[in-house]
Order: C-alpha cells, then sequence, then structure tokens
C-alpha cells in the first residue's frame, strides 16, 4: 500500500512538474505601449542639436495571424524655428511566436516589397516588448506593449 502511494505521489510530481513549463503565448486583441527603454511616455527616441523626436503613443493589434503596430511621435525642431510635427508609422503583417520570443513580419506604411522582421519576446500572455525597428540614439528601442482587455459598456 505504501508502494503505490509512493509511486502515485511520484506520478501526481512529474505531472504537475511538466505542466509549469508552457510556453507563453500573447493574448489576442489590443496592446498599449507603456514604456520605451525603460521609461514611461513620452520617450526621447533621438536628439540633435536642432531637434527632438519623441514616442508619445503606441499601439499594437494581434489577431490569429495578423498584426498591426502604430508608433506615433513628435518631431521638435522649434530650436532652428521650424513648426513641430507629430507622424505615425505604421507596420502590417503577420505574427508568430517561438519559444519566448516574438516575430512580426511587416511591410511599413504599406510598401509592397521590401520586409522588416520586428522581433522580441513575450513576457506573460499579457505583457510584450518589441524592439523598435527605427533607430535610437540609446538601446535598441525596446518597446513595452500592456494587453488592454475589451471593457463592455
Amino acid at each position: 500500500m505504501r508502494f503505490g502511494t509512493l509511486l502515485f505521489g511520484l506520478a501526481l510530481g512529474l505531472l504537475a512538474s511538466a505542466c509549469g513549463e508552457d510556453t507563453p503565448v500573447p493574448n489576442t486583441g489590443s496592446y498599449r505601449l507603456g514604456a520605451v527603454n525603460g521609461l514611461g511616455l513620452p520617450a526621447l527616441r533621438w536628439a540633435t542639436i536642432e531637434c527632438d523626436i519623441w514616442i508619445t503613443n503606441g499601439a499594437l493589434s494581434l489577431g490569429t495571424a495578423d498584426a498591426h503596430l502604430e508608433i506615433t511621435e513628435g518631431t521638435d525642431c522649434l530650436r532652428n524655428g521650424t513648426p513641430a510635427t507629430v507622424g505615425i508609422r505604421s507596420y502590417s503583417g503577420t505574427w508568430v511566436s517561438e519559444n519566448e520570443g516574438f516575430r512580426f513580419t511587416a511591410s511599413a506604411d504599406g510598401v509592397a516589397g521590401d520586409s522588416i522582421e520586428i522581433t522580441g519576446t513575450i513576457e506573460s500572455d499579457r505583457v510584450l516588448v518589441l524592439v523598435d525597428p527605427a533607430f535610437h540614439a540609446v538601446g535598441e528601442g525596446q518597446l513595452r506593449f500592456n494587453w488592454t482587455p475589451l471593457v463592455l459598456p
């Protein structure tokens, strides 16, 4: 009887440890940009003597296989007398999760032909960290997105 109990306990322990190693898969739906390189928004992406480029907002939408990423940036060149502008970088394409990583293959602003790969990590089913395809003055431009659950009225 004790041997059976011991065997059952061992089997249950092995089963429980095997279940804990699932690879996280992101939720489909909407994600909001929360931080860039660990800093809150707005976050400075690039600065020169005359201009600054700030990331002010971002959104990521994941379908079952398709994805759309938008990054809103403000360009402030008031130091050289040029008015400030706001622009949106937009990427549409497909995505897959691989191990604990994320790969998004997209064309920039709907441009056909050349595609880019945006990679990142899946921190949980609700948090994705992507590497921004645009150049950043400091670091590789880690964009931290938080899942936004659908709120019904």
